[in-house]
């Protein structure tokens, strides 16, 4: 779960992600513990980066969800999404750390908004795949 966890501090750094988030703790990988108006989910195959192999290819996906309540939630989500794909999408460089780079990383596939009506949420996922290696 390396990958997840320096997305999640990579994605913490942003203060335009942080003022549409409302809050730094509405960042979770896996699974948001409590649901919020508004939370970002990063996660990836449980075990696979944290296997720590030479090399591991693999995909990691966001979701981003906003509840139907906020005041332009639809608009909300979009502009997440433009903005958690701007810092992530192909950016190597700012992903890797001292005992891991990241040879590749790029958005594979996005869901498009889609709705909840349990949850009463919009969310988008988006997809990336990645290449990454213990150094």
């Amino acid at each position: 779960m390396f990958l997840a966890k320096r997305i999640i501090e990579y994605l913490l750094t942003d203060s335009t992600l942080l003022s549409l988030l409302d809050n730094e703790k509405n960042v979770f990988p896996e699974f948001a513990p409590v649901r919020k108006d508004i939370y970002i989910t990063v996660s990836t195959n449980l075990g696979r980066d944290l296997d720590v192999p030479p090399v591991d290819k693999d995909t990691i996906r966001v979701i981003v969800n906003v509840s139907r309540k906020k005041e332009n939630a639809f608009k909300l989500v979009h502009d997440i999404v433009e903005r958690v794909d701007n810092l992530l999408n192909k950016q190597e460089l700012s992903l890797s750390n001292d005992d891991y780079k990241v040879l590749y990383f790029v958005r594979r596939d996005s869901t498009g908004i889609q709705i909840d009506s349990d949850e009463d949420v919009y969310w988008y996922g988006l997809e990336y795949e990645y290449i990454l290696v213990n150094e």
